[in-house]
């Protein structure tokens, strides 16, 4: 390319863009949950807040996927739901300084936040697909994903700082403060606020609007959707089982076992360290056996996670908890990589952004479900942890019997991870490496 035209410079901005972004991550959403368990929230309230933004997230994409048909330019839609994003976090910080927050207020804030974020990343992906030229995707989302994996690490680290310094010593279990968490959530806002003027003075190329006819449905019926029906279901049906016991993981290590804000920093921290570095490594084992195969085999993996946190009912047995973490990291990352080149292989073109909508609203349904089931069940035992990690084990493993069967029409085709790379852009906190609506053919 020329050294300064107007996609060049767009792409610049675009890194800058997406450091701002990390900021939101490390110090904003990533800090949800913990506020949550300082401010006493029960397994009903944890249970919502991990789940019901996922779902209402999944419904802003689809928004944007609807506006996107009437409007002649990504940009305007894409500057405003970055606005609205930084403008939740502003209002939670400000109900936070003002002692108004509590487990409810953090639930909205989040659903409202990951409707703009989703709606957001819809817009994104697609006017970017178009920006970046297809021959230097590949390295160009590569780069930008490792300076936003390094920033919102460095987010959680002072994040991690910030609220050691400012709230009370017992961590988030004491209680009280939250001048540690209104600092936090207002420097997410303007992170997140500073990437509008970026995004709305970088150039778009012309705009193709999705097309009416592009129905949700025929996603999922007759011989042709089967393929989409085996992911979508395996996907959602894995999270399911997942979001039983998710909702347990941080009130676990925080009450439980209570662990200081350093030491819960570190352990989320190598989760997130593991699942980057073995990105590269899974991508290789997708390219040499298939995506079904390393499916497979990382899902085996997960169902055996939960049961190293059934056992670590004490702080003597913190070290076994590490060792989980990092283990649970690399193989997400092998998961989700797996789960991306399954989506891809089993559509083509326009229609994939239609089959990604459709995926995330089947995950955000199943993450509620699952996490509200879990919560039930949690209240037969008096919150009792160790009976809800035991019960997700169990059904993690239902899903890997059933795995064989839901890719059978995908087992034969792998996308190279050449293109596959590219499509792995984000993490976020309980949840890891996310996908991005994106056709990047």
């Amino acid at each position: 390319m020329p050294a300064d035209t107007p996609r060049r410079r767009a792409l610049r901005r675009s890194i800058v863009e997406g450091v701002l972004y990390a900021g939101l991550v490390g110090l904003g959403e990533f800090w949800l949950v913990a506020d949550a368990v300082r401010q006493g929230a029960g397994p009903w309230a944890l249970a919502t807040l991990v789940t019901v933004p996922q779902l209402v997230g999944a419904v802003g994409a689809l928004a944007a996927v609807r506006g996107l048909r009437h409007l002649p330019s990504r940009r305007p839609l894409t500057t405003a739901a970055v606005v609205g994003q930084a403008l939740a976090f502003g209002a939670l910080a400000l109900a936070t300084i003002l002692g108004r927050s509590g487990p409810a207020t953090l639930i909205v804030a989040s659903c409202t936040q990951q409707a703009f974020a989703r709606a957001a990343g819809t817009a994104w992906s697609s006017w970017y697909g178009d920006v970046v030229p297809a021959r230097i995707r590949g390295r160009w989302f590569g780069r930008r994903n490792r300076w936003v994996s390094a920033v919102t690490f460095a987010g959680i680290v002072v994040g991690g700082l910030v609220l050691w310094a400012l709230e009370p010593r017992g961590g988030a279990s004491s209680g009280g403060g939250g001048t540690g968490y209104a600092l936090l959530y207002a420097a997410a806002a303007l992170s997140r606020l500073g990437c509008a003027p970026l995004l709305w003075s970088s150039w778009e190329p012309p705009f193709a609007p999705p097309q009416a006819d592009d129905r949700v449905r025929d996603e999922l019926s007759g011989p042709e959707g089967a393929a989409g029906r085996g992911v979508v279901v395996l996907g959602a049906a894995l999270l399911a089982a997942v979001s039983l016991a998710t909702p347990f993981f941080a009130p676990h290590m925080l009450r439980t076992l209570g662990f200081s804000y350093p030491v819960y920093l570190a352990s989320q921290g190598l989760q997130v360290a593991a699942k980057v570095l073995s990105l590269g490594v899974w991508g290789r084992l997708v390219d040499a056996r298939g995506p079904a195969t390393v499916y497979v085999w990382t899902a085996v993996t997960i169902a055996l996670i939960p049961i190293p946190w059934a056992v670590a009912g004490t702080s003597d047995l913190t070290w076994l908890v590490f060792a989980a973490q990092a283990v649970s990291g690399a193989a997400w990352g092998g998961n989700e990589v797996a789960t991306l080149a399954l989506t891809l292989a089993a559509r083509s073109g326009r229609r994939r952004a239609v089959l990604f909508a459709v995926q995330a609203v089947a995950n955000g349904a199943a993450q509620v479900a699952g996490g509200l089931l879990g919560s039930g069940l949690a209240s037969m035992v008096d919150g009792a942890h160790a009976p809800m990690f035991v019960a997700s084990a169990l059904a993690r493993m239902g899903v890997v019997l059933a795995a064989p069967a839901l890719l059978a029409p995908l087992a034969r085709t792998h996308p190279s991870m050449a293109s596959v790379a590219a499509r792995v852009v984000g993490w976020r906190p309980g949840r890891g490496v996310v996908r991005e609506p994106a056709d990047i053919e």
